[in-house]
């Protein structure tokens, strides 16, 4: 669906100058999230979900609501890989739909794109207690299974700087590495903390960060590490570095808590970027200016510059919502009568959090806000021909 409007929220308090919500359009748990240029990402969460925008995180649209996987990874702008249980799927219209090109007996949780051509899939056999290895060499259409690793522990992350240099990591500690393209893997460090992510500026200098929220380091390509505590919390997600100097990382609890953190000195100190209610999965970053994360209840976050108390809210006239009054105080009416059937009303907070859904049965419906704590929101209205949007004010 075409971009159908534009909102930026002077955002205080709770959020960053720096960090600012983007409305998803979905209250499921967003677990990556991708950037292939200033304008097209691709974002994927619980129950199959994938949303893309092409304007920079202002818009996002659903474009596939059953790829089965929660995650995906893509190396050009039509070309997506996905991994559900024993499968991993590709697209080659913009996740439009998806096709099986690896079934295996094994689950695979990890997958790594170094080039074009030259992709690995990472997982666990349970009956052999190693982790499995799946390269392919041509883009994804065949697929070779390398001897597994002997380790007890489940892979959570597979990371490859080139088509030959990679890295395996995930629960129980121990991170492995491949000279060779995936022949032979070395166990380089034996921790109790499970690598989640990782992310090498350059060809030398490399970080992770674990499961228990400490940071991994390594100045020497990967043969050595050293593990350090950066204070977050009790799980680190993701890590994306926008130079030796600087990372940003993610995580949370997964209930109450979350945070974004940030280092400008290599890891020798962290302080908090952002703290929040809600755990995000996973941190990309285009350049040291402009980075994205996304997590829980449907939260991206952008990161950019500040925004002024100078809201704009720009649409298209034909997608303008009608409702009154607004500003509000415990009730609005929503004009839904140019809707040919039976419409939905979502509510959205200024983190882009799926607050409410009501179903519309009449040409105007009252809508109880009294319970909404003061401030902006964004009211859209779903039927089978068109969306509707307004920003709406409680008072």
């Amino acid at each position: 669906m075409k971009n159908l409007f534009l909102f930026f929220l002077f955002i205080s308090g709770t959020l960053s100058a720096q960090w600012n919500a983007q409305v998803s359009g979905t209250s499921q748990l967003l677990n990556s999230i991708q950037f292939l240029n200033s304008n097209l990402g691709y974002c994927a969460g619980d129950n199959g979900l994938l949303l893309k925008t092409t304007n920079g995180g202002a818009n996002w649209v659903s474009v596939n609501a059953n790829t089965g996987s929660p995650a995906a990874l893509f190396t050009t702008p039509d070309t997506g890989y996905t991994y559900r249980g024993t499968e991993v799927a590709m697209t080659v219209n913009g996740g439009q739909n998806f096709s099986t090109v690896l079934v295996c007996t094994d689950g695979i949780s990890a997958l790594s794109f170094p080039s074009l051509s030259v992709g690995y899939a990472a997982g666990m056999n349970m009956m052999e207690d190693s982790i499995i290895i799946y390269k392919t060499t041509d883009a994804g259409v065949n697929w070779t299974y390398y001897s597994g690793i002997p380790a007890s522990l489940m892979a959570y992350s597979i990371y490859f700087i080139d088509n030959n240099i990679g890295f395996v990591g995930g629960f129980y500690g121990g991170l492995y590495k491949t000279t060779d393209g995936g022949l032979n893997w070395n166990m380089v460090y034996n921790g109790t903390s499970g690598a989640f992510s990782f992310s090498f500026p350059n060809t030398l200098t490399g970080y992770a960060v674990t499961e228990s929220g400490s940071m991994l380091k390594t100045v020497d390509g990967g043969d050595t590490w050293a593990e350090t505590s950066t204070g977050a919390g009790p799980i680190l997600y993701s890590i994306d570095c926008v130079n030796p100097s600087t990372c940003y990382a993610v995580g949370g609890d997964g209930f109450s808590s979350g945070t974004i953190i940030k280092t400008s000195n290599g890891g020798t100190s962290w302080t908090s970027s952002q703290s929040t209610l809600i755990t995000y999965q996973m941190v990309d970053f285009l350049n040291d200016t402009v980075g994205y994360a996304c997590g829980g209840n449907g939260s991206i976050l952008r990161y950019g510059s500040s925004l002024t108390p100078n809201s704009v809210f720009e649409t298209n006239p034909e997608n303008q919502l009608q409702l009154y009054p607004n500003p509000a105080v415990d009730f609005i009416i929503v004009d839904n009568t140019t809707s040919s059937g039976n419409s939905i009303v979502e509510i959205y907070g200024i983190r882009g959090e799926l607050i409410r859904t009501v179903s519309l049965r009449s040409a105007e419906n009252r809508i109880d806000i009294s319970n909404l704590t003061a401030g902006m929101y964004i009211v859209k209205v779903i039927s089978d021909d068109k969306e509707l949007f307004s920003k709406m004010i409680k008072q």
